[in-house]
């Protein structure tokens, strides 16, 4: 694996599913979600990690950005703001609630990135799809691409799935990877992943 790879970990939301739970910062046998994300993704290089409170608690788990728009504007400017702290090259990113994450499914997001010579530095983004429909934040993509992002923030947009509409994006097949999509919404989920 080329490591020269970033990895962005998306902890940024309001966790209104969960009483305003931060859910990355939740346990699951007794480590923070984060914490397993970190271990499982760390060997594809540094970890970057999105996130508008608790700073200090992710800090430990990586180097922490706050949005560059504020209020909270969604998963997309919180791509935008870790992409300009990346060294240039590849990025893998992922929810911060889904314990199941893992560097497999970064691998094969980049490596399909590694063969795609023939596009645009912009068009450089896979996306993963599980076998029913695309993960559209599990992605990876090139750090060319983040002019795009930048544009399409600054123009109003905020949804990733609309900026991916965009672009030719590379459907990856990962339904073989079904746990790294299983993300925690709401209490029941926590309490079946802690089993």
């Amino acid at each position: 694996m080329n490591r020269n790879a970033a990895v962005i970990v998306l902890c940024g939301g309001a966790g209104r599913r969960l009483g305003g739970m931060d859910k990355p910062l939740l346990e699951i046998h007794g480590t923070p979600i984060i914490a397993q994300i970190q271990q499982q993704l760390a060997e594809l290089g540094p970890v970057y990690i999105s996130a508008n409170r608790n700073r200090e608690i992710y800090q430990q788990y990586g180097d922490v950005t706050l949005d560059a728009i504020q209020p909270y504007q969604g998963p997309l400017a919180g791509i935008a703001a870790c992409m300009s702290k990346c060294p240039p090259g590849y990025v893998f990113v992922c929810p911060g609630d889904c314990p199941g994450v893992s560097a497999d499914l970064g691998r094969r997001l980049i490596t399909a990135l590694a063969g795609a010579n023939d596009r645009s530095a912009e068009d450089m983004i896979a996306c993963a799809h599980d076998g029913e429909r695309l993960q559209y934040l599990h992605l990876a993509l090139h750090t060319d691409a983040a002019g795009s992002m930048d544009r399409y923030l600054q123009a109003g947009g905020r949804s990733v799935k609309g900026w991916l509409a965009r672009h030719s994006v590379i459907e990856v097949d990962c339904r073989d990877l079904q746990t790294a999509f299983a993300d925690i919404d709401t209490l029941p989920e926590l309490s079946k992943s802690r089993c």
